[in-house]
């Protein structure tokens, strides 16, 4: 890493956001990026149907016209939006680039609306309103408004939980809710001038500040310099412990740093003490349920299926769908027996048939880690029925 950084870079929406999280990783986002741990595949698949929805979105706006170009080529994509902004025939902008206090924004879509006025839309491939969403849409209607835009308001678009998907094309009027949020965008704007400025002389510093890694690593998104920010960490950082998560901020103000350094009598959870032990401990009651087993073995291990974007009939959006491991005996496992799972017409029918065919066969099948969990898809997982709604929120 440079010892002294040769260009503060004008911000962005999302180094804004990071900033808010935390300032040592807008300064390595910046500064250092090479140090990032490059995306795994879990979170790629988040990423690519976030871009899926916001596609989606797009589409209730058949008008609409996208400023399709790259993000570094700010220049080229300010000049194009400028020209769509100020052409009465145009309607809907999405994904322009406007610039105001050397912070650039590229709202999803913004509408004309009466008097030459516009209305921020930002698309979310979340089920409802969430804390940060409200200063992702403060830092954009700041710009927006200084950039010289008037904005009629200022949304968000979420997905509609509560839409059944019947099958065939979806119904995007159902699939998205649009939820107003200008008074509440408002009234985290006041702040945002003081906030970059703090960010910039953070960046124009020869190095990052020292901040320890802790949960706010993890909220509201994952940090992607973890690894790099605690690549020095003992195997017992205090961080590993379980339990309540007070337990750890309170000892990281005392100054300990690992679990063996916790003071002899300190009070912790059961849990927490075990760890702290560091000795291999087993329940009382295992041994005796262990041999009630009878053999062969047959392991059925229930996982579910939330997609964004409702993959069969009968299912909402982020809805649980129940979908089975390959069946294992003796923990090998045997090909003839996996169940068809994504890509089944449907899977809740593929889970009951595979289900009926272990459980016929001779031995016992282990219930698994989350009982309840296993319990609840099991009682569906023969039903032909549409699936039951799922509870508000989720």
């Amino acid at each position: 890493m440079s010892t002294v950084p040769k260009v503060t870079r004008r911000l962005s929406k999302s180094r804004y956001l990071s900033g808010l999280q935390c300032a040592k990783r807008l300064y390595l986002e910046i500064h250092a990026r090479e140090l990032a741990t490059p995306f795994d595949e879990g979170t790629q698949a988040i990423l690519d149907a976030g871009t899926r929805v916001g596609e989606l979105a797009r589409e209730r706006y058949p008008g609409g016209v996208l400023v399709d170009v790259e993000h570094f080529k700010v220049a080229e994509g300010l000049a194009r939006t400028a020209g769509l902004l100020v052409d009465p025939s145009i309607t809907v902008v999405c994904e322009g680039f406007i610039a105001f206090d050397d912070v650039v924004v590229r709202p999803d879509i913004l509408v004309r609306t009466r008097g030459n006025r516009w209305r921020l839309i930002e698309v979310k491939s979340t089920s409802r309103v969430k804390d940060e969403h409200l200063h992702d849409l403060a830092i954009q209607a700041y710009v927006l408004t200084g950039a010289g835009l008037v904005l009629d308001a200022t949304c968000l678009m979420h997905l509609n939980t509560g839409y059944l998907y019947p099958g065939g094309p979806l119904d995007l009027r159902q699939l998205f809710h649009d939820q107003e949020l200008t008074r509440e965008v408002a009234d985290c704007q006041g702040e945002i001038p003081a906030r970059l400025a703090a960010m910039r002389q953070v960046l124009a510093k020869p190095a990052p500040p020292a901040i320890e890694a802790d949960d706010h690593c993890f909220a509201p998104y994952e940090c992607p310099f973890w690894e790099h920010c605690t690549k020095g960490k003992s195997d017992r950082w205090i961080f590993h412990l379980p339990g309540s998560r007070q337990t750890f901020r309170d000892l990281m103000a005392l100054g300990v740093q690992t679990i063996d350094d916790i003071p002899p009598g300190y009070s912790l959870q059961l849990i927490q003490q075990r760890v702290k032990d560091n000795v291999e401990w087993i329940g009382p009651g295992l041994r005796a349920a262990l041999d009630t087993v009878e053999y062969p073995v047959h392991h059925l291990d229930f996982e579910t299926l939330g997609s964004a974007i409702p993959l069969y009939p009968n299912t909402r959006p982020y809805q649980a769908i129940p979908v089975v491991e390959p069946h294992r005996v003796h923990g090998r496992p045997d090909p003839t027996r996996c169940l068809p799972v994504p890509g089944c017409p449907r899977p809740l029918r593929g889970v009951g048939r595979g289900a009926a065919a272990v459980s016929g066969q001779e031995g016992e099948c282990l219930h698994l880690y989350r009982v309840r969990a296993e319990r609840h898809h099991r009682a569906r997982r023969s039903s032909s029925a549409p699936p039951p709604r799922p509870r508000p929120g989720l």
